[in-house]
């Protein structure tokens, strides 16, 4: 079962826009325009056991499921990013990188609004 994509009102745009002052909305709508969502069912009809399948068109080897932790699917992205050439990765422990730190807050932005709110 495919749930597929849905379109933001501008009024989501803005709302996410307020929200997080410091993220790189080229990145942002980057992620927003290729993920998609597929619910897959496990287990039998009695027990059944949803998951949430989080796959980017364009690049199917990178994907997570609702069973990974947030660490493992920032980690996904950010692989995804630096495949598609949208970021390049200079870390350095030694200093801080706010480049670094923007993105991460881009791509927790992108996971507050697409993972399932509890």
């Amino acid at each position: 079962m495919v749930m597929g994509r849905f379109f933001l009102t501008e009024s989501e745009r803005q709302d996410i826009s307020n929200q997080y002052n410091e993220i790189d909305r080229g990145m942002l709508n980057f992620l927003l325009r290729r993920y998609k969502v597929e619910l897959k069912k496990l287990g039998d009809d009695e027990y059944p056991i949803n998951l949430n399948v989080v796959t980017f068109e364009g690049f199917p080897e990178h994907s997570f499921s609702s069973f990974n932790n947030k660490k493992q699917m920032e980690r996904v992205i950010l692989n995804l990013l630096e495949d598609a050439g949208k970021y390049t990765d200079e870390y350095d422990v030694s200093s801080l990188n706010t480049t670094r730190q923007m993105v991460l807050k881009t791509i927790r932005a992108f996971l507050n609004f697409i993972l399932p709110k509890k």
